[in-house]
């Protein structure tokens, strides 16, 4: 406990103290954005604050802090980044995102006169236009070629056999 008392200062407070600080920052930073920003920081802090603990000087304690900070971000980078893209596009698929190029049968025939039509596709339901504003029947295959807002916007496949 005497560590504790007596250990590294940042900023006037025990280093313990600063890591941890840091290392709640910057989860509640992560817990509230939607892309992965802080987790870094959060990942080095806790390591930090390991050392800081077991009485590492508190230079290795900021040079690990960087360290931890920048290989947990190459890593996701090269790891965890690339299983998450689609096919190197660089895109993360949502759930829109993943009907991109997918078939899918007509369910409801899609009419541009009376701007209705839905397909399925991927076990869900979408309302859906076609890709030049032609008419195309029920149980007709059809691609999926983009997304206008809350609809597919797809294309007939002729002569194609699921």
């Amino acid at each position: 406990m005497s560590m504790l008392l007596n250990g590294s200062t940042i900023a006037s407070i025990p280093a313990w103290a600063f890591w941890l600080i840091i290392l709640i920052v910057a989860g509640i930073i992560e817990i509230n954005t939607i892309n992965m920003v802080s987790i870094w920081f959060a990942l080095g802090a806790l390591v930090a604050l390991l050392l800081d603990l077991i009485g590492i000087n508190l230079t290795t304690q900021v040079v690990v802090f960087f360290i931890v900070s920048l290989l947990g971000f190459i890593a996701f980078i090269l790891l965890v980044k690339p299983r998450f893209t689609s096919e190197g596009t660089g895109i993360i698929p949502t759930n829109a995102d993943r009907i991109l190029g997918q078939k899918a049968i007509v369910i409801y025939r899609i009419s541009p006169m009376e701007n209705v039509g839905q397909i399925h596709v991927l076990g869900q339901i979408w309302s859906a236009r076609s890709h030049d504003g032609s008419m195309i029947e029920t149980d007709t295959l059809v691609e999926v070629v983009d997304i206008s807002g809350v609809h597919a916007i797809v294309k007939p496949l002729i002569g194609t056999e699921e």
